[in-house]
């Protein structure tokens, strides 16, 4: 819940604002469509806190969220297929 308060900083716009830091580790401009933001689970953490990744997808995942894209928008609900053997939301 605190996290969805007024006062709260928009974390998820502020990660995705710094994803040009991986274009600037490779050296070249990066497709936003090849990047990813995620969040581990609260199962899948081991601080117990928020923690939002921001990396280039693998081709196989790539892949995958194209055949989905047309089930994909802005509602929370479980991927339709496995990504890496697992399941996403």
């Amino acid at each position: 819940p605190i996290l969805q308060a007024d006062r709260t900083p928009p974390y998820f716009s502020l990660a995705w604002n710094n994803r040009e830091h991986i274009s600037g580790e490779l050296g070249k401009p990066l497709k936003d469509a090849w990047v990813s933001l995620a969040v581990n689970s609260k199962y899948g953490r081991s601080q117990n806190q928020l923690h939002i990744h921001v990396a280039c997808l693998r081709q196989d995942v790539y892949n995958a969220l194209g055949e989905q894209a047309e089930q994909l928008d802005q509602q929370w609900r479980p991927l339709a297929v496995k990504l890496v053997g697992h399941h996403y939301l």
